[in-house]
């Protein structure tokens, strides 16, 4: 499946009329048996960024012309007693907030972002029909400073 969204992200600003966003994804979903396996690529794209960003320059973050990311993960559901199901998993993203900017001048114009890597590995506890615990450990390539632990409780009605 997919989805793709086009318009304009200008939100009335005197000046930024001409910015439109596109953004596109696909992914799929695939459970065979016990496994539950996924993937997702999406990007996007930023039209007119030169004008604004010429307005920011000195600001850290200039805004990106181009961006995308993409997971593929791996889960196996086992059914426990009292119909609980655990289920531990795997996800490898691949993320790029920054991927192009629009030229701006020689030395204003910033570099493309390189990706970051994160890998994930986790279990998720379901007690009852849209009740989950969660805990799962990430690890980021590039930032190491943002490896973690996330808990979490979760209610899907």
């Amino acid at each position: 499946a997919g989805s793709v969204v086009y318009g304009d992200i200008s939100q009335g600003q005197p000046g930024f009329d001409s910015n439109k966003l596109l953004l596109w994804e696909g992914h799929s979903r695939w459970t065979p048996g016990a496994w539950d396996l996924s993937a997702l690529y999406a990007r996007g794209e930023i039209s007119d960024t030169a004008a604004i960003n010429l307005t920011l320059v000195g600001n850290p973050v200039l805004i990106p012309e181009s961006f995308y990311g993409w997971y593929a993960q791996a889960a196996y559901v086992a059914t426990l007693p009292n119909s609980w199901t655990l289920a531990p998993f795997a996800r490898f993203e691949r993320v790029n907030t920054g991927a192009g900017y629009a030229f701006i001048g020689a030395g204003l114009t910033p570099a493309a972002l390189e990706a970051e890597e994160i890998t994930t590995v986790g279990i998720n506890l379901n007690i009852a029909s849209g009740v989950v615990f969660k805990l799962d450990y990430q690890m980021f390539d590039l930032n190491s400073d943002a490896d973690r632990i996330d808990l979490g409780l979760g209610y899907a009605f």
